[in-house]
């Protein structure tokens, strides 16, 4: 697969199809390579991620701190507080107690057992920011507190696992803080203008009910796929205990749920105070140390190849628009869209955004390609680029086939709580049922609220 990339990679420099400076061939062929290179994991991404801010240093023309801008930037600066914080959270126990009560209590009908992962994935948004550490939770609560003697409950455990992690998938998309890493990428890569108008209060206007409905429909979708899966389940399968009553003594449990309390609410008045959601963040990490819940080791728990991927993929919208690259694709793009057919306009971006998301894999170097260029396409034919943004957005997140298309869903695929086929099985069926929901849910409910 590494050769592979590298002839593609030679081949686009050679032929030049978009008719290039030999520089911004060079920069264009080595980004497709290195996209290549994601998908396959030929290589480990932090040597492609390195490869490419090379290239972008040496043949772009943004200057090289520009290039690496993101290293340090607030919204980078919260992904590396609630990494750590999410550890504390872990350790204090003040989630696993409550959320393993919850499952006990619903353990008896299986549609509120599947539906208690979709509730969990709301409320934990404003615990937890980064839904890889709500997953992390949730997967490892569900792991311990279901055991499976037989194929048959194997099989139902692994789908109950799943669904619970479908539910954060689907519902952190309500809220622009439902994932610190995906949501804030669409914003960051969706220009200026949409950057305005995508507030916490208006994303919530726009995104809260149909997602609700999308909940519902996933969730439903889930029950019939595997149903065969679901069969297995019974209430015997859940254990009758598995952590100790209390981890934390009780004044430090109240110090730790005030400690969150405050993050949160100035998490969530950001717009208010002008106060970068890291800076309260970093004060509660302080509070934990004292507290005992974070000592040394736990702030060597920052992931460093998934930042420096994060790194580079912010880098490429800006890097290929001060090149001129974006404008040579939008000028080659434009010949493809509908012109003056707004009615296939937007489902064909849908469906070239799918395509797309299918060959690069991550979701988040997908909106870094796709934003840049279609954004301002949109922009061009009376669309607005917030509607755009959110659409691409939903697209590469309820869409997918293969665990390196999603990286929430890939921990779970990673740690075996379920096998691939979950994800093909669901993924098949959401290419049709994502457009739809789209442009008969979502679309329909933005012009109703007056986003047009």
């Amino acid at each position: 697969m590494l050769l592979l990339a590298v002839i593609v990679g030679l081949l686009l420099f050679l032929l030049n199809p978009l008719g290039l400076n030999w520089k911004s061939a060079f920069l264009f062929a080595s980004l497709v390579m290195t996209i290549v290179l994601w998908a396959t994991e030929a290589v480990h991404k932090s040597w492609s991620s390195i490869y490419l801010l090379l290239v972008f240093i040496l043949f772009g023309k943004t200057s090289p701190l520009g290039v690496v801008s993101f290293a340090w930037s607030n919204t980078m600066l919260l992904i590396i507080m609630t990494q750590i914080l999410s550890v504390g959270m872990m350790k204090s126990g003040i989630i696993d107690g409550p959320v393993e009560n919850l499952m006990r209590k619903t353990s008896d009908k299986l549609f509120l057992t599947m539906l208690l992962p979709y509730l969990l994935g709301v409320a934990l948004i404003f615990i937890m920011p980064q839904a890889f550490s709500r997953v992390l939770i949730l997967g490892s609560i569900y792991d311990s507190i279901l055991k499976a003697e037989n194929d048959e409950e194997t099989r139902a455990k692994q789908a109950l696992i799943f669904n619970a992690f479908l539910g954060v998938t689907v519902t952190y998309m309500m809220f622009p803080g439902g994932d610190i890493v995906l949501n804030h990428a669409a914003i960051s890569f969706s220009g200026p203008e949409a950057q305005k108008t995508l507030t916490f209060w208006n994303w919530a206007k726009w995104m809260v009910v149909p997602t609700v409905v999308t909940s519902a429909v996933v969730l439903v979708l889930t029950r019939f796929l595997f149903a065969k899966d679901f069969a297995g389940y019974h209430t015997g399968m859940i254990v009758e205990k598995t952590k100790a009553d209390k981890i934390l003594p009780r004044g430090k449990k109240i110090l730790t749920i005030l400690t969150m309390a405050v993050i949160i609410v100035f998490w969530m008045t950001e717009s208010l105070h002008g106060i970068a959601p890291w800076i309260p963040t970093l004060a509660g990490l302080l509070v934990m140390t004292g507290l005992g819940l974070l000592r040394e080791k736990d702030f060597k728990t920052i992931n460093i190849h998934f930042l420096l991927f994060l790194t580079t993929a912010f880098s490429i919208g800006k890097v290929l628009g001060q090149a001129g690259i974006t404008e040579v694709i939008f000028l080659n793009l434009k010949k493809l869209m509908p012109v003056g057919n707004p009615v296939l306009y937007l489902p064909i971006m849908a469906i070239l955004t799918m395509m797309l998301h299918m060959c690069i894999g991550s979701s988040v170097a997908t909106m870094s390609v796709v934003l840049p260029i279609f954004v301002p396409m949109a922009v061009a034919n009376g669309f607005p680029p917030q509607m755009v943004t959110l659409i691409v957005y939903i697209m590469v997140n309820i869409h997918f086939f293969f665990p390196f298309h999603h990286a929430t869903l890939l921990i779970g695929a990673g740690k075996n709580y379920y096998e691939d086929r979950f994800m093909l099985k669901t993924g098949v069926a959401m290419t049709f049922v994502s457009l739809l929901l789209v442009f008969l849910l979502y679309l329909p409910w933005w012009k109703f609220i007056g986003l047009k």
